[in-house]
């Protein structure tokens, strides 16, 4: 039975691999955010040739869904946003979104983030903005309203 379920697990596997899309197999970059960025107002980050506004909120609450907004410039041809969230030190589970493009050159996803048992709300967003050139990851830390 082992030996069926490890042929299926890895069948799957190479049908996954074959399967990417071109732009799947772009390098991956990754850029740190100034702790100081506020996501409550809107935080902008500067990519290569564009520029990323990143919105959490208003006023992100555990258990209670609230938007996550991106506002890209006109120079930027992205193919997919998502947004996962994390906790530094603390597994939380997996809170990964795929934000819905609109037709303002922005991407939006209704959120919603469980309690931490320890009473902390502490988060990174870790967004990932696709192209077909690239894959780039920005992570934004912010904390949840109590």
């Amino acid at each position: 039975m082992r030996s069926i379920a490890a042929s299926f697990l890895m069948a799957l596997w190479l049908l996954t691999a074959c399967d990417r899309q071109p732009d799947q197999q772009a390098a991956s970059i990754s850029l740190p955010v100034d702790t100081s960025c506020d996501v409550a107002p809107g935080c902008s980050v500067a990519i290569n040739d564009f520029s990323v506004d990143f919105l959490i909120g208003p006023e992100p609450r555990a258990l209670r869904p609230f938007p996550v907004r991106v506002s890209i410039s006109d120079d930027a041809a992205l193919t997919a946003i998502a947004v996962e969230f994390v906790m530094a030190d603390m597994d939380m589970g997996m809170s990964r979104y795929g934000l819905v493009s609109q037709n303002d050159r922005s991407w939006r996803a209704d959120v919603t983030l469980p309690v931490c048992m320890s009473g902390r709300s502490d988060w990174i967003a870790q967004f990932e903005l696709v192209s077909r050139e690239a894959r780039t990851r920005v992570d934004i830390p912010f904390s949840l309203e109590k």
